[in-house]
């Protein structure tokens, strides 16, 4: 709606337990090493996330939002060029993320409501840049609402920037889910959701240690799926104030990942 603000405050904690069964990169001091199958076991990954968002209808089918998080990590890497264990520790601002979202199409009786969304994430460090857009869609059968959504994001990876910055250059972001309206005040929802990274090949090379001398090989990244389950409950607590906690799981593969949110948006 026009001239509706809305400002959030997300908390979330995030436990990741992931095996890594593929050739891939590890920094040692300045340089790039190429490491084989099965050399780095396992990475632990804690994380505290505080997320600020406000929302703003430019008009009536218009909104427009920013966002900026805050994050505390500890990452614990199994690393055969560490003594076996490689410990990083990071307290700071995350990258901006700007977004439109505008009702292209409203509900309809046999129609759902279409939400066309644009994005950027720009740094804040050196970090690389990316661009994001997408579809959302819901219909409501009273008391439930189908919600689904498809979404692609483009990372441009500045290939003379350091290794932790390099990552799939193409992923595509799924999500099908259930809310249900327990009464006036109270709902809760359920999604399944989809993260498809494309393969990645970059210009950049570096020595070749399993090769002749003087061998050099280019960086890539495989294609990776990830699928994910989402629970959450979504409760009013004053006139413009909501609480939603919500929990999401990774299904099936060879990670373990968990995280706890809680979100509280406020209209005005």
């Amino acid at each position: 709606r026009r001239g509706q603000l809305t400002l959030e405050t997300g908390l979330s904690y995030t436990r990741a337990d992931q095996q890594t069964v593929s050739p891939g990169l590890v920094q040692v001091g300045d340089g790039l090493v190429i490491v084989p199958v099965g050399s780095v076991d396992a990475v632990q990954t804690e994380q505290y996330t505080g997320n600020f968002v406000a929302r703003y209808g430019l008009i009536d089918d218009l909104q427009a939002s920013i966002s900026i998080p805050y994050t505390v990590s500890e990452t614990t890497q199994d690393n055969p060029f560490a003594n076996g264990e490689l410990t990083e520790s990071e307290n700071d601002w995350g990258d901006l993320s700007f977004a439109l979202n505008y009702a292209l199409f409203p509900e309809g009786f046999y129609r759902p409501n279409v939400i066309l969304t644009g994005g950027t994430r720009i740094p804040t460090d050196d970090g690389p840049f990316a661009l994001s857009a997408g579809l959302s869609m819901l219909k409501r059968f009273d008391p439930a609402t189908l919600v689904a959504s498809l979404s692609f994001n483009r990372t441009f990876v500045d290939e003379d920037g350091p290794l932790r910055d390099f990552t799939n250059e193409s992923v595509i972001n799924s999500s099908v889910g259930l809310t249900f309206a327990m009464n006036d005040r109270l709902s809760t929802s359920t999604s399944l959701v989809g993260t498809f990274a494309l393969p990645s090949e970059f210009d950049r090379v570096v020595a070749d240690p399993f090769g002749p001398p003087g061998s050099e090989i280019r960086l890539e990244l495989p294609s990776a799926e990830r699928f994910a389950l989402r629970a959450a409950i979504t409760a009013l607590i004053s006139e413009n104030l909501f609480i939603e906690p919500a929990v999401t799981f990774d299904l099936g593969g060879n990670d373990d990942n968990f995280v706890f949110e809680l979100n509280l948006p406020y209209t005005f």
